[in-house]
């Protein structure tokens, strides 16, 4: 793009002022203490110089200044082969380069962010600039937006935005940037004297200081569509009819999503022997795909929820329990390479802990919630029941009186006995459990014991239904306290019904599920593959107790706001 004299000088000018904005000078004002940042007072050759050939700049500051982590600070747009050595020289900064290095016809930025300071109080010069061009003008064009975390959707700091003028998909992974600058503390960035030309924009976590995206465990954000920067002339009038100018660069307002690809191959990372009979492992991330374990005890009970990361045996053959090493045998499909199976032999040694329990230890959640199962939970598994050794009694007029209830052994978990029965609300409760109710297979039994518990009101609680008016997509719907889901639901047909959820102010979170495997999945660079989408309902939502709250919500329309 080409402007005349003028226009180019306003257009550095208005870059610089840009660039600056931070970089005001404060007024010492009713004390002695120096407050403000050094003033640059000269540059040689001029900052915004054309046709730079010159193998030293020296820029000169009106009090005497220090260097702050500059290696770590400085910023060369585009990149330079050869790095420039910085040093400071009387009241400036000398900077040594080798100019055969430069392309041509190429402006190039050396942002210092706040590697400047002076050299009594620390007073930090913000975001200053030098710019040269080794060409006959200096590039005015520019980029700028945000990079968010494509999860959390919080701002991101630490992240570099690259520019690439080549458009293969390797070229985040192979070429050198065309231009980048890193984002500031609110994931905010902007790369200014860009030359006119396409290109591809990319976030980046570098780990290893390269700007390649060549680690598995580092982030990236990237946009398929490719930009070519420019600058928008808009015009107003006032009631005079005297017309006014101002120029706006595009693109702005870029949102780059950044995330970590999963490519973590499955694995088994920790195993141990706790008791005789007793054996955990337990996989590195959760365990999406099937498995199978093989044990030389056809009676073992192992246990695991649905989609687990921990694996518990409990081992039934006492000649297997007596032996000082066992071996299991762990068949697993990688959730994330599915088309690898893995085979694992784990070897649980003979434990510390030699003695075995001796008693069935039998405890409950002191507080029963109307919505919720009442279960008594055993210290191991058992295989025998025995009701008429069990009382369930309530407490009315200072008086425990008996009710009714059946038991049933939890086919889901084998530590857990469900009592079912009609419970009061607001009432006290007691279970008073005889000796040998339960027993395992080794005759080992419980003791007599009372446990207490209580229950909750259903009018201590409120209701949430959630609208969507684009029915057709699958949504993961959470609510967040302090950011741990404390409740999730999947939608159904565009409904998403939250029953019995305790008073208190939340954050709503909806995972657009494209896959239907009811779990966030991050995205696939290789294959184009951007992470699904997340949304957060704007600001918090209040639950009240014994209230029905009903909202609509369109999350796509609420992003694009």
């Amino acid at each position: 793009m080409k402007f005349n004299k003028h226009i180019r000088l306003l257009y550095f000018i208005g870059l610089i002022a840009i660039i600056f904005s931070c970089a005001k000078q404060v007024a010492v004002s009713g004390g002695p203490k120096d407050v403000t940042p050094p003033v640059m007072i000269e540059a040689t050759p001029q900052n915004g110089s054309v046709n730079f050939d010159s193998k030293i700049v020296y820029i000169k500051f009106d009090e005497y200044i220090k260097l702050n982590n500059i290696n770590q600070k400085l910023i060369i747009s585009p990149p330079i082969d050869e790095a420039p050595v910085i040093t400071i020289k009387g009241k400036g900064v000398k900077i040594s380069l080798n100019p055969e290095l430069l392309d041509e016809k190429t402006t190039y930025s050396l942002n210092f962010n706040d590697a400047i300071a002076d050299n009594n109080e620390n007073n930090a010069l913000h975001s200053f600039v030098y710019a040269f061009s080794t060409g006959p003008q200096i590039d005015s064009l520019s980029f700028s937006g945000s990079v968010i975390d494509a999860f959390t959707r919080k701002p991101v700091d630490d992240v570099w935005v690259i520019l690439h003028d080549v458009f293969a998909d390797s070229a985040i992974k192979t070429y050198n940037p065309a231009y980048l600058t890193k984002v500031d503390k609110d994931g905010k960035f902007m790369i200014p004297f860009v030359r006119e030309n396409n290109y591809r924009i990319y976030a980046l976590r570098d780990n290893n200081f390269n700007f390649l995206f060549d680690l598995p465990d580092e982030g990236i954000a990237f946009l398929d569509s490719i930009y070519r920067p420019g600058v928008e002339t808009i015009s107003s009038s006032d009631t005079s009819g005297k017309i006014t100018y101002r120029f706006k660069n595009y693109p702005a307002n870029i949102e780059l999503l950044i995330f970590a690809e999963n490519k973590q191959a499955q694995f088994i990372n920790s195993f141990n022997r706790y008791k005789p009979d007793y054996l955990e492992f337990t996989f590195n991330s959760t365990q999406y795909s099937e498995f199978d374990v093989v044990i030389n005890d056809e009676n073992a009970i192992i246990y695991s929820k649905e989609n687990p990361d921990t694996v518990k045996i409990w081992l039934q053959n006492k000649e297997v329990i007596d032996n000082d090493s066992i071996n299991v045998l762990v068949n697993y499909q990688d959730p994330v390479y599915p088309d690898t199976i893995r085979h694992d032999t784990l070897v649980f040694r003979k434990p510390e802990n030699t003695l075995r329990d001796s008693l069935i230890e039998i405890s409950i959640n002191k507080i029963k919630e109307p919505h919720k199962k009442l279960n008594l939970v055993l210290s191991s598994p058992i295989n025998e029941i025995n009701s008429k050794f069990l009382k369930l009694e309530f407490l009315s007029d200072s008086v425990y009186l008996p009710t009714e209830f059946t038991l049933k052994a939890d086919s889901t978990h084998p530590l857990k006995i469900e009592i079912d029965a009609e419970f009061l609300e607001k009432t006290e409760y007691r279970i008073i459990v005889d000796n040998e109710f339960v027993k395992n297979s080794f005759g080992l039994s419980n003791i007599k014991d009372t446990l207490e518990f209580s229950t909750t009101s259903s009018v201590e609680y409120g209701n949430l239904l959630i609208n969507f008016p684009n029915s057709d997509k699958n949504y993961i719907v959470q609510l967040l306290k302090s950011d741990v889901v404390v409740a999730e639901i999947n939608s159904t047909n565009g409904i998403t019904d939250f029953q019995f959820i305790k008073p208190a102010t939340y954050r709503i979170r909806a995972i657009e599920d494209n896959n239907g495997n009811l779990r966030w999945d991050t995205g696939v660079f290789d294959n184009h593959v951007q992470p699904e989408p997340v949304y957060y309902y704007p600001g918090e939502y209040e639950i009240r107790s014994n209230w029905n709250h009903e909202i609509d919500w369109n999350p796509i329309n609420d992003l694009n706001k």
